[in-house]
C-alpha cells in the first residue's frame, strides 16, 4: 500500500515530511532511472 508519493530533486538535500503519519514502521522506496533503494523508517 502506498501512503505517500513525492518527487525529489537530484543533488539537493531533500526532506520528506511524515509528521502527519501515525507512529509505526515504514519503508521508503527511492527510484531513479538507473537504480532503486529501500530504507526502513521508524516513526515514534
Amino acid at each position: 500500500m502506498t501512503i505517500y508519493i513525492s518527487s525529489i530533486s537530484p543533488k539537493v538535500i531533500n526532506q520528506i515530511d511524515i509528521s502527519n503519519l501515525p507512529a509505526g514502521y515504514y519503508i521508503a522506496k527511492i527510484d531513479n532511472e538507473n537504480s532503486s533503494i529501500q530504507v526502513k523508517l521508524v516513526k515514534k
